[in-house]
């Protein structure tokens, strides 16, 4: 996981804008996966199974701090610094942390999740913040005062000794040192918050497969996330008029959300209405074969919703054992737009490229370029 967020932080695209995309849809898919796992088994069952995956991914950022910065404490101080370090990217650089006498104090006046309901701010805050103290020292304990879910105007938590009276949640003491406030560049940012969700959406899909196995976690949890899909994509399509254009269009939008959630590949133009990727390296690729099918049904939910003529699936992935991921967006195929002005021979991309160069449209030398390519992606 280290090695996860150091790439995040360090090698992710420079893509503000797709970031900024795929942001928001991690954030929906978080929220309503969540929403209807509790719906499926139970808030206090949820709540209970999320819990030791949430501490855990704090190891990640807490490491990352030690090493960057060389903190060797283990008290208060140290502590408002992980958690703030972790929570950055998620309230958008807006917190702050003071040193108090008796504990550290943190303050956060936005996060990406102020819609939530109340139970999901509590698998988040409540059980991460938790794991850092475990993790970091036992003595101590995170207790959380105020909540945006909650209808408050910020949240508000304090590292305290368990063994300190409940008072100090009110009166933690003066001001002993300010943590100072990290000036992040945007892209950073965003790269934060988009590994921490992603983690975030694997931990549910993990709960899920737990309770309900694989079959019905993809099946619910899939159908939850193509709807997702669906409302980013008429939203897109609503201000990219050139997004609806052909799969070209398509892929490059997908090909560029996927290389913010750390996917490497090699987008390839078949034809215009024809276009491919794969995956040759994925932080994502040692997770659940569940949670690519759960991507998988969000982005045939984007592609459906921004040109209903193309359709987007997976044939190869590295969760299942596969060499590399594949993924292809292409028309469908139904009798309208698939058949072959030559006789109504069905739509096969060898046949297609064979048909363009014997009508003229493209020279040997392209013809002999997109073969290969074919016969690379598309095995006998």
């Amino acid at each position: 996981m280290l090695a996860d967020l150091d790439w995040y932080i360090n090698e992710s695209g420079k893509d503000v804008t797709a970031s900024d995309i795929m942001i928001e849809a991690l954030v929906k898919l978080n929220t309503t996966l969540f929403d209807e796992l509790v719906i499926i088994s139970g808030d206090a069952e949820v709540l209970a199974a999320l819990k030791p995956h949430r501490k855990l991914i704090m190891q990640s950022p807490i490491n990352e701090v030690r090493k960057r910065m060389n903190i060797q404490s283990n008290g208060p101080d140290a502590m408002l610094l992980f958690y703030m370090f972790a929570g950055y990217g998620l309230a958008h650089g807006n917190l702050t942390g003071e040193v108090k006498e008796r504990g550290g104090l943190g303050i956060n006046y936005d996060c990406v999740f102020k819609d939530a309901s109340p139970e999901f701010c509590m698998s988040l805050s409540h059980f991460c913040s938790e794991g850092v103290a475990d993790f970091v020292n036992p003595e101590y304990e995170c207790v959380w005062t105020h909540h945006m879910t909650n209808g408050d105007p910020y949240c508000r938590y304090i590292f305290k000794k368990k063994s300190d009276p409940i008072s100090v949640l009110d009166d933690p003491g003066k001001t002993l040192a300010t943590i100072p406030k990290l000036d992040l560049p945007k892209e950073q940012v965003q790269a934060m918050s988009i590994w921490a969700m992603s983690y975030f959406l694997d931990n549910t899909i993990s709960v899920s497969i737990d309770f309900n196995g694989s079959k019905k976690t993809v099946e619910v949890l899939g159908a939850v996330a193509k709807n997702v899909g669906q409302q980013i994509g008429v939203e897109l399509a609503k201000n990219n008029e050139d997004l609806t254009e052909n799969a070209l269009s398509l892929g490059r939008l997908i090909y560029s959300l996927q290389k913010v959630t750390g996917q490497k590949g090699n987008f390839t133009i078949i034809f215009n209405d024809e276009v491919t990727n794969e995956i040759t390296d994925c932080t994502q690729q040692i997770r659940a074969f569940e949670s690519c099918k759960v991507y998988e049904s969000f982005f045939q939910g984007l592609t459906n919703s921004i040109n209903p003529e193309y359709e987007f699936a997976y044939n190869r992935m590295m969760t299942k054992g596969d060499k590399t991921c594949h993924w292809t967006i292409r028309k469908k195929a139904d009798s309208s737009n698939q058949m072959s002005k030559r006789g109504g021979v069905p739509d096969d991309p060898i046949k297609r490229l064979t048909n363009r160069f014997i009508d003229g449209e493209i020279t040997k030398e392209e013809y002999e370029e997109k073969m290969a390519i074919i016969k690379k992606h598309y095995p006998r």
